[in-house]
């Protein structure tokens, strides 16, 4: 398994890393602010309790 994970990441990152790198960076950007969003609507929730 490992060894196929590493085939891949050296195709892939030796091509374009700067774009892969990019895209994870995007979506962990996306993934915390929906979480601080739905955090901040579940505070607004238990307010209104």
């Amino acid at each position: 398994m490992r060894s196929i994970m590493q085939k891949t990441n050296g195709s892939q990152f030796g091509l374009q890393p700067a774009g892969k790198q990019e895209l994870a960076f995007r979506c962990c950007e996306l993934t915390r602010s929906r979480s601080i969003e739905l955090a901040n609507s579940i505070e607004k929730l238990k307010s209104k309790i």
